[in-house]
């Protein structure tokens, strides 16, 4: 019985482990795309893609800063989406890639000749034209930031090909909240506090578990020893049963 209890405690133990810990809702923020610039061969728009015209290859990159001076310190980063607005569309289409600016540059004074270099891409997707919002994971950008792994030179914005037959454009909307980067995060002290209440809430799963268990354990043992006392009742019945036979047998001899 006390090895049963000891498998059922172990049980019960790997359990908590698993089970997911109880987690506040994060907090939220949204930064601003202030300013960004496209840069082309031909002329400047805010843009990414690529098109024919004139019988010359014009390949468009956006380029956009991004601000973490107001973001909170100590912070667990949950999520971190670029959410743009499409203000046109034309062309099949591509994918478009996003990746971490790798030197810095001036939004006012950036060309093609002087282009910042650029990291492999971070994410990649394809844009609907007929959903004007598109919304990009970037979580491991910004987290990379926020973590001194990268200085933060900002975010470009470019066609998966820019070399092929597809012609293809996109025209982003930074006036106003249509194109922002959304943040959801928690506080490093909320997230310990977290993490102690998964403790708590574990132990006391263990020490109510262990209760029931034993009490149950308790019930079974008592109602095992009723039923062997009704058993060993019965055999002294029968004994005697036997007993007083075997005399009126004798008896009658």
């Amino acid at each position: 019985m006390k090895k049963f209890l000891i498998i059922i405690i172990i049980i019960i133990n790997f359990l908590t482990l698993i089970l997911p810990a109880y987690a506040s809702d994060p907090e939220q923020m949204k930064i601003r795309i202030t300013k960004g610039v496209t840069i082309e061969n031909t002329e400047v728009k805010l843009n990414a893609g690529y098109f024919v015209s004139f019988d010359s290859n014009n390949i468009k990159r956006t380029l956009f800063k991004v601000d973490l001076a107001d973001f909170p310190q100590n912070i667990e980063l949950v999520n971190a989406e670029l959410r743009l607005s499409i203000a046109n569309c034309s062309g099949m289409g591509s994918n478009i890639n996003i990746a971490r600016v790798t030197n810095d540059w001036q939004t006012d004074t950036v060309t093609w000749d002087d282009k910042p270099g650029f990291s492999t891409p971070m994410v990649t997707t394809k844009l609907d034209c007929n959903n004007q919002n598109a919304s990009l994971n970037i979580t491991d950008i910004i987290h990379s930031w926020l973590d001194n792994t990268y200085p933060n030179f900002g975010l470009i914005i470019y066609g998966e090909d820019e070399v092929g037959t597809q012609q293809y454009n996109y025209e982003f909307d930074l006036t106003g909240d249509n194109s922002f980067i959304f943040l959801e995060y928690r506080e490093v002290s909320n997230v310990e506090d977290e993490q102690d209440n998964r403790n708590m809430l574990k132990i006391t799963f263990i020490i109510v578990i262990t209760v029931i268990i034993g009490l149950l354990l308790y019930l079974i043992r008592i109602v095992l020893k009723i039923v062997s006392n009704k058993k060993a009742e019965k055999n002294i019945m029968n004994k005697k049963t036997i007993d007083n036979n075997e005399k009126s047998a004798k008896k009658l001899f």
